[in-house]
């Protein structure tokens, strides 16, 4: 990461300059952790899983890479506060964060529990706010640093089987525009991409019976970007201080059909989906 004289950062990120991510112990979010070392970047790598993180970082440091880790999740206020002071404590201050920690919940409204609604919404939309409230502030007051938020497709389009989770990347966007133009005249860029069906293993959790983890895992292995690709578009997006990143044909027809038709979109997906339903679960 340099500052001229061939592909850069945008100014509010050095060359060397930390750069904490959440949810880095596994696909996206590992996938940036592995560029971001590449390109000389100081890490702060946080995951819910503290054993997966520690691997990574160890493995990051055996190629020279500077790297801290911390196990935290980002929906608990508390642990994203002492999360917050701990990297203070250790760094001359972020200059690239990287909100990436997710969850998925499937479901229409009938089939989305209250639990499920608290869940995704504490670490889907509470995770991006806790870091960007914690460690923004100082990036506003150093006059440097970029911010990427990341969303979904599914935050351009409503999806009906993605309620819940729908409902927190539309959030996440919008939060992500007007931080934007908030920080815009301090130096600090802000950035939200939203890529569409990624091959990640979002959908291996215990909540999930065998049979629809098999399926959703199949529909991302056939359908899905590699997590590099969308690690490659979280770099362009702070080269260019891009506002925001749609990753992948899918993504970026949802969003060319949201500007020119945006309620015939929403019907056409919903109808998509409400046929896929009958045969198989969308990621």
């Amino acid at each position: 990461m340099v500052r001229g004289g061939g592909p850069g950062y945008f100014p509010g990120v050095t060359g060397d300059g930390w750069a904490l991510i959440t949810g880095a112990a596994r696909g996206i979010g590992r996938a940036c952790a592995e560029q971001l070392a590449g390109r000389g970047n100081r890490l702060v790598l946080c995951d819910i899983d503290r054993g997966a993180v520690d691997a990574l970082g160890a493995e990051l440091r055996a190629r020279g890479a500077e790297v801290l880790t911390y196990a935290v999740d980002v929906g608990d206020r508390g642990a994203m506060t002492e999360c917050a002071a701990w990297v203070h404590e250790r760094t001359e201050g972020v200059e690239l964060l990287v909100n990436n920690a997710g969850v998925l919940v499937l479901g229409g409204l009938d089939e989305t529990s209250w639990e499920d609604w608290e869940r995704v919404l504490r670490v889907n939309l509470w995770g991006v706010i806790h870091g960007c409230q914690l460690f923004v502030p100082a990036m506003r007051r150093r006059g440097r640093g970029h911010v990427v938020n990341i969303a979904s497709a599914a935050g351009v389009v409503g999806f009906s089987p993605l309620l819940a989770y729908g409902t927190t990347k539309f959030a996440v966007v919008g939060l992500s525009q007007a931080l934007r133009a908030e920080l815009a005249p301090s130096g600090v860029g802000v950035s939200v991409v939203c890529p569409g069906l990624v091959n990640t293993g979002i959908a291996d959790q215990p909540r999930f019976d065998p049979a629809t983890r098999a399926r959703i895992g199949a529909l991302l292995q056939s359908r899905g970007v590699p997590p590099d690709v969308v690690a490659a578009a979280v770099l362009r997006a702070v080269e260019r201080n891009l506002a925001v990143v749609p990753v992948g044909g899918q993504a970026r027809a949802l969003q060319w059909a949201s500007r020119v038709a945006p309620s015939l979109a929403a019907k056409v997906v919903h109808r998509m989906a409400s046929g896929r339903s009958r045969r198989e679960p969308v990621g």
